[in-house]
């Protein structure tokens, strides 16, 4: 198998600096932001992300990047990547966090296949772990999915507060926000969002990561919206331990689900509970090594 391309080549037209930092390469570039790879002073690997230049006037993309600035300051977990400087307001705002090498879990799962039972379910225990991190600073991250999962040899880390709100905050969205995310079916409508919503999501992302398949497929983001709200999610080809507990987390009506100790506690109880974390030789190879 050939690891995906992780860092890409800066273009002429990206930056050199944002900040102190040095600008190395290309790790992602989405919707709303890029992420660069840079050095800062002392020559220590980051990662940098910025406004799309097409965003950066754009009043509401500004607010929701200055939101995820708060949203990453505020959350103190080893499982989720730490904050080293950042300037919401500047004409072109940035961010920038540690840099840990890895891969999505989406880039894992199209390049190695559904991965091993006893792989995601150490994954899984640490991920309950992250998200009750960001639910104790007060956030829901509303944007847990597959691509939002790094995999490194240190362990997963949650990505991406782009979408993360304060429990109290307003809630209301649109579709075009959670295009292409297991949003729970509460984020469909102007419902109130809780932590519940990450339990939904938290359980799409490991069922795909086992099957290669999510619970809700279709033709079209339209469907697999109608298909989240009021089917059953499809559950086939899961050992019955995982199939229970999705089952539960994957319930439409929020207060059904479990809570993430409840999860936690589950994964808990797996026979490969007790067992020492093996990393399979195919995905392994697909891990970039620590940076220096």
């Amino acid at each position: 198998m050939t690891p995906p391309m992780v860092i890409g080549k800066l273009l002429e037209s990206d930056p050199r600096r944002l900040g102190p930092y040095r600008l190395t390469g290309v790790l992602g570039r989405g919707g709303m932001g890029e992420v660069f790879l840079a050095r800062d002073r002392r020559g220590r690997q980051v990662a940098v992300k910025r406004v799309r230049p097409s965003l950066m006037h754009a009043r509401e993309a500004r607010r929701r990047f200055a939101r995820e600035v708060t949203a990453a300051r505020t959350v103190d977990s080893p499982l989720v990547a730490k904050v080293l400087d950042a300037a919401p307001e500047a004409d072109q705002p940035w961010l920038a966090t540690e840099y840990v090498p890895g891969i999505t879990l989406s880039e894992a799962v199209e390049t190695y296949g559904p991965l091993p039972e006893e792989y995601v379910r150490s994954v899984a225990r640490e991920l309950t772990d992250g998200l009750a991190a960001i639910h104790r600073a007060g956030l829901v991250h509303r944007d847990f999915k597959p691509s939002n999962v790094l995999l490194s040899t240190g362990g997963p880390r949650v990505l991406d507060f782009g979408l993360a709100r304060h429990l109290h905050a307003s809630t209301f969205t649109t579709s075009q926000e959670f295009l292409g995310t297991p949003a729970a079916p509460e984020q469909w409508d102007a419902a109130s969002i809780t932590p519940a919503a990450d339990v939904f999501s938290l359980a799409s992302t490991l069922v795909f990561a086992l099957r290669k398949r999510a619970p809700f497929e279709a033709e079209d983001m339209w469907r697999v919206m109608y298909a989240i709200r009021f089917e059953e999610p499809d559950l086939s080809g899961l050992p019955f331990r995982w199939r229970t507990l999705a089952a539960a987390c994957l319930e439409k009506e929020p207060r059904l689900r479990p809570s993430l100790d409840e999860v936690a506690a589950a994964f808990d109880s797996f026979p490969s509970a007790a067992d020492p974390v093996v990393v399979p030789d195919g995905l392994a190879a697909l891990l970039p090594a620590p940076a220096p």
